[in-house]
């Protein structure tokens, strides 16, 4: 039963679907499977990935998802330094986006989407600025989800501007 003292999950979630979403290993270059760099260098440590741009910084992942399915994105934006983070969900051409989100600061996000008729998703982990202006995340999650209602529990801050960030169309 509900109460005010008890979380309950209605709905389920899928099994983890990002790869080295934690950071404890390190990135390849280009091997396609987990994170892939895209541009400028990154580095690993202690589970925060931080990106280094040159003229654009970021790392990508490519997943295989279901069409017209629900999906919950969750990232924790570790640091930042003069630039913001930057987030793309979207189809793996890079042509369409369930969210492009430019001006991440430090703190925790859920991005939750249903996919389009698309069976391969891109996300990516950027930075706004260049050269100096790194960025670090230290945790990274998709998961297929039933649940109606998401960060339930409050786990994720709802501070205004990360509620507007999170959910554009509310």
């Amino acid at each position: 039963t509900l109460s005010d003292t008890t979380v309950e999950n209605i709905g389920v979630n899928s099994d983890e679907l990002v790869k080295n979403g934690e950071f404890s290993s390190n990135i390849n270059e280009s091997d396609g499977v987990g994170w892939d760099l895209v541009s400028g260098t990154q580095s690993i440590s202690s589970g925060v990935l931080t990106i280094q741009p040159t003229t654009y910084g970021g790392v990508e992942q490519i997943i295989n998802v279901l069409p017209h399915k629900r999906y919950i994105f969750n990232v924790v934006v570790h640091s930042t330094t003069t630039g913001t983070a930057r987030i793309y969900i979207g189809d793996s051409s890079s042509q369409g986006f369930y969210y492009n989100v430019p001006s991440l600061t430090v703190g925790a996000y859920n991005f939750v989407f249903t996919t389009s008729s698309d069976t391969v998703l891109k996300i990516k982990l950027a930075t706004t600025g260049q050269s100096g202006s790194n960025v670090s995340f230290s945790s990274t999650s998709l998961k297929q989800t039933t649940e109606l209602i998401t960060n339930g529990d409050f786990s994720i801050d709802a501070a205004a501007e990360n509620f507007a960030t999170a959910y554009p169309d509310w």
